[in-house]
């Protein structure tokens, strides 16, 4: 692997591994959401939607952006 896309892995490791319930994140298909729930190492429950409804089982890696409550963006 060369270092630009090694480097770029890690921190997408690390951006998936910093996600906690109330976090607010961006799926790669383009989806905002909030995490209510951290299923295991692998899966989180992401809830779409205004109504609050409608709460999806998603892989980690499956975020490409999270905000923290009362923080910035943290982007890939």
């Amino acid at each position: 692997m060369i270092r630009p896309q090694k480097k770029k892995d890690q921190q997408m490791k690390e951006l998936a591994a910093s996600l906690e319930v109330g976090d607010s994140v961006l799926t790669i298909s383009g989806f905002y959401g909030v995490v209510v729930d951290v299923v295991d190492d692998r899966t989180i429950v992401v809830e779409f939607g205004n109504d609050k409804h409608c709460r999806i089982p998603m892989e980690r890696a499956a975020i490409s952006q999270v905000e923290k409550p009362n923080q910035g963006t943290k982007e890939d």
